[in-house]
C-alpha cells in the first residue's frame, strides 16, 4: 500500500504585483476619493443647511422691523419648516401681546390724566387771588379726592404688574 502525496506549487510573482499595483492605485486615488467626499459632503451640508440661514438673518432683522414681520418659510414641509411655523406663531403671541401693553398704557394714561388734571385746577384755583378758608377748605377736601384717587389708581396698576409678571400681591 503505497500513499502518493501531490505537492502543487504557483508562484507568488502574479499575486505581489498584484498588491503592488493596488496599493499604489490606493495611495493615489484614496486622498483623491477622501478630498472629493469632504467637498461633497460639505457643499450638501450647506444646502442643506441654507434655510437654516436665511431664518437666523431673518430673525436678526424682526427686532428692528416694524410688528408684522416673519421669517421665511422653506418650500419642503420638513421639521425645520415647522420650526418657522412655531416661531411665527410665537411672533404673533408678541405683536399681540405688545398690542394689548400699548392698549393698556394709553387707558392708563388717560385715567391718569382726569385727577391730575382736577388736582392742578383745584391748587391753581385755591392759590388764586383771596379765598376765604371755608373756600380753601373745600378746594383741599377736592385735592384729597383726587390724590386718593391717584393712590388708587397706582395700586391697581402695580396689582395688574404684579399678576401680569407671574406673582400675586
Amino acid at each position: 500500500d503505497a500513499t502518493r502525496v501531490v505537492v502543487v506549487g504557483a508562484s507568488l510573482d502574479d499575486r505581489d504585483e498584484a498588491v503592488a499595483g493596488l496599493t499604489g492605485l490606493l495611495l493615489v486615488a484614496g486622498p483623491i476619493a477622501l478630498a472629493a467626499a469632504a467637498v461633497l459632503g460639505y457643499l450638501l451640508a450647506a444646502a442643506a443647511l441654507r434655510p437654516v440661514e436665511a431664518m437666523r438673518a431673518r430673525a436678526g432683522e424682526v427686532s428692528g422691523a416694524p410688528a408684522g414681520a416673519r421669517l421665511p418659510l422653506p418650500e419642503a414641509r420638513d421639521e425645520l419648516r415647522r420650526l418657522g411655523e412655531t416661531l411665527n406663531a410665537m411672533l404673533d403671541r408678541v405683536d399681540g401681546a405688545l398690542e394689548r401693553e400699548r392698549a393698556f398704557v394709553a387707558d392708563a394714561s388717560h385715567e391718569l390724566r382726569t385727577p391730575v388734571a382736577i388736582l392742578k385746577a383745584e391748587i391753581d384755583l385755591a392759590l388764586a387771588g383771596e379765598r376765604s378758608p371755608e373756600e380753601l377748605r373745600v378746594a383741599l377736601a377736592s385735592a384729597r379726592e383726587e390724590t386718593e384717587r391717584l393712590a388708587r389708581l397706582a395700586d391697581d396698576l402695580l396689582v395688574l404688574a404684579r399678576m401680569d409678571g407671574g406673582s400675586c400681591v
